[in-house]
């Protein structure tokens, strides 16, 4: 017989906010098939891209740097979906194109997005090479500027919508 109503202590150790850190050392991919929620700090760095599997997925984060040698989208070159708390901001690079796009979400409300930068840092005399260098901002509410960057979105063909903010 077996008895399982005794208390039992429980301690948490570790980091005192919460985060997430990914970090693909290889040529692989980093590739998110389900949604992620983070209210800390999120950092994700790839040697290739880092990718959402479908239009579904989602990666809600307080304050997120995203690094890839590759691209930083969603599958079939749609975006990569973000719900970015209200005040945190986002950096993102990558060699080959950026597509993000910022949803509202109980966390912002109204889906601004606050960019410290996002840059291609490929080659920007590649101008004839049209394949390379695409960074396409989208929100649902403001997109601003934060941070001491010269340049806060830097690429060859850059779109910057915003849904409903200004």
């Amino acid at each position: 017989q077996f008895e399982a109503d005794k208390p039992i202590e429980t301690r948490f150790v570790g980091a005192t906010a919460p985060g997430v850190n990914i970090t693909s050392s290889g040529k692989g991919r980093v590739l998110f098939g389900e949604s992620v929620t983070n209210s800390g700090q999120t950092n994700i760095t790839a040697q290739a891209s880092v990718l959402t599997t479908s239009d579904k997925v989602q990666v809600s984060s307080g304050t997120a740097t995203i690094s890839a040698l590759g691209s930083i989208s969603g599958a079939g070159n749609s975006s990569f979906n973000v719900a970015m708390t209200d005040g945190a901001t986002l950096s993102a690079t990558a060699r080959d194109n950026i597509n993000i796009r910022q949803f509202a979400s109980t966390a912002n409300a109204d889906g601004n997005l606050e960019i410290a930068k996002v840059h291609y840092t490929g080659d920007l005399g590649q101008q004839a090479n049209k394949a390379f260098g695409n960074v396409s901002i989208q929100a649902a509410g403001d997109i601003t500027g934060v941070g001491n960057e010269s340049q806060h979105v830097r690429g060859i063909n850059i779109s910057l919508i915003s849904e409903d903010g200004g």
